[in-house]
């Protein structure tokens, strides 16, 4: 009895202390989870991901013209529904449409193209004036009076396509709503100021483009930057270009290091 009795206690004990063990996070200290000084270091070695707000582009074209995707920009999908201002400028309806400013002083080339060379110069005038069009609702209207009204029918210019409408919808507002985030906003205008120099031949005077905007030459100067820009002047008291030189050369991100934990 007094045998059995002790091998109990024993028991008791040993079970005890395994308790207390557990319940004891000092007792993990030393046991290996995996996490070594290499792996940690290989970490703090690996770059961050930069992802930029801007229209699909090519970091290895060499050419002003392939630097930005344009069959990405205006799939070839939506160019059927685009075709439009060429029927408006033949007709003599421009002035009565409501086109920007950047889009009615550059309708006339439409005269001197023919072809897919006038074909792609239209496609790219009415997508820079549906885009405006769409940014000049948002910032126009609450989000309570959208919904009660066919946002399609308001007058900001030119109707816009339902096809290209809702696509625009889907790329450039919340899902399910008719909001548009500042960092969606931005990217707008980033395909807006890049459609400009494809209008161009990227050599464009950001005058016409700033007073659409509402923006100023200063105001615009940071996205123009994000886009790889550079601006030039002929000479004093003469007018500023921005073109577009490649390969592409993106400012500089300053990120902070991650500190170890």
């Amino acid at each position: 009895m007094m045998y059995g009795a002790k091998t109990d206690r024993d028991k008791d004990n040993k079970w005890r202390s395994l308790k207390e063990q557990r319940n004891d996070p000092s007792a993990y200290e030393d046991i290996d989870l995996g996490i070594s000084e290499t792996n940690v270091n290989a970490n703090d070695r690996q770059e961050p991901v930069l992802v930029r707000n801007i229209p699909p582009y090519d970091p290895t074209a060499d050419t002003s013209e392939n630097a930005y995707l344009l069959d990405e920009i205006i799939p070839k999908s939506m160019r059927e529904h685009l075709l439009e201002i060429v029927r408006h400028f033949e007709s003599g309806e421009i002035s009565s449409k409501g086109y920007g400013s950047f889009v009615s002083k550059r309708v006339h080339k439409l005269k001197e193209l023919q072809g897919e060379d006038k074909k792609r110069f239209a496609w790219i005038l009415s997508y820079i004036q549906h885009l405006l069009s769409l940014l000049a609702r948002n910032g126009s209207m609450s989000n309570r009076k959208w919904k009660g009204r066919n946002e399609n029918q308001i007058s900001h210019g030119p109707a816009t396509p339902q096809a290209v409408y809702r696509r625009l919808l889907f790329m450039f507002t919340e899902p399910g709503s008719s909001v548009m985030p500042t960092e969606k906003k931005e990217l707008l205008t980033n395909y807006i100021l890049v459609l400009t120099l494809f209008a161009d031949d990227f050599r464009s005077n950001p005058s016409d483009i700033c007073e659409d905007l509402k923006m100023t030459r200063q105001n615009l100067k940071p996205y123009y930057d994000q886009l790889g820009c550079k601006s030039v002047t002929e000479g004093a008291f003469k007018s500023t270009f921005m073109t577009l030189p490649a390969p592409l050369k993106f400012p500089k991100e300053v990120t902070r290091k991650r500190r170890r934990q």
